[in-house]
């Protein structure tokens, strides 16, 4: 009687090649996935985004203005309006390009009067998009401390993060923003005035904290 024939073992699939590979290639992750967890491992957190600058849809600056109060003796005498950066231009032709350079977001203005001192008080707030550029703009417009008219050299006074007066008129910066207050004339009541809007203008808000 003929002996049974013997059958061949059967080969393993290309397929079934690939995934005993993948599977032996996995092993040492798995194995840290295990250690890292017995450790209390924790998922690092992705770097968030820069914050992007303030835009000038949600310009605001009005409401920065340091306008009189109630009974002071100075008036608004031009309202106050706003415009964004692209359009400063109407208000400040030709000056807008050393903002634009630095980057800024918009402008606001208005005149204040006080009838009974004759002082004119003109106030031009410029909200730049970092304090950096604030900071540029303001150092770029400092007269020089040796310049030769006293006058018109900057002295420095405390008030926001830097400010000074100069020729009658006060530059103040804060945060991102700068203030120029122009008085049309020198006087003791003038500079009063002037020092006592821009301690308001810098004077936090109760949403910025002390």
């Amino acid at each position: 009687m003929p002996e049974p024939t013997a059958q061949p073992g059967r080969r393993a699939s290309p397929g079934e090649w690939v995934a005993a590979a993948a599977l032996l290639l996995a092993l040492p992750a798995i194995g840290l996935g295990i250690y890292l967890a017995g450790r209390g491992y924790v998922e690092p957190t992705p770097p968030q985004p820069a914050q992007a600058a303030p835009s000038a849809d949600a310009l605001d600056l009005i409401s920065r203005l340091p306008l009189p109060p109630a009974g002071s003796p100075l008036k608004v005498t031009t309202p106050p309006k706003q415009w964004p950066a692209k359009r400063m231009y109407e208000k400040i032709d030709g000056e807008d390009k050393a903002y634009l350079t630095h980057g800024c977001v918009g402008l606001a203005a208005a005149t204040l009067t006080d009838p009974a001192e004759q002082i004119t008080i003109d106030l031009y707030l410029y909200q730049m998009t970092t304090p950096e550029a604030a900071e540029k703009v303001f150092a770029a417009q400092a007269p020089p401390e040796d310049a030769p008219d006293p006058a018109h050299r900057p002295r420095y006074v405390d008030i926001g993060d830097r400010a000074y007066l100069s020729g009658g008129c006060c530059y103040v910066r804060a945060g991102a923003y700068y203030l120029k207050l122009i008085a049309g004339f020198e006087t003791p009541a003038a500079t009063q005035r002037i020092l006592e809007l821009a301690r308001q203008f810098a004077r936090p808000t109760p949403t910025e904290g002390p």
